[in-house]
């Protein structure tokens, strides 16, 4: 089984500030959180959809709700 985390950063990148925004198994929800989330911190925020494989911890960016800077 699979989940989805969404983590959002700080100006779209990788290496400022991000947080975890929330998760679900369904990688519809985890789209919504991503955008309402985004939409929350007036795009100030990009928040990045990663699908969890719990067998072995790999993770893939599958969406994200681009703030104004990335």
């Amino acid at each position: 089984m699979s989940m989805y985390i969404v983590i959002s950063k700080k100006w779209g990148e990788d290496n400022t500030h991000s947080y975890i925004a929330g998760w679900h198994y369904r990688l519809s929800k985890a789209k919504t959180i991503a955008d309402d989330e985004r939409n929350r911190r007036g795009g100030a925020y990009s928040c990045v959809v990663y699908k969890i494989k719990q067998r072995n911890d790999v993770q893939v960016e599958v969406y994200r709700a681009k703030g104004m800077g990335g």
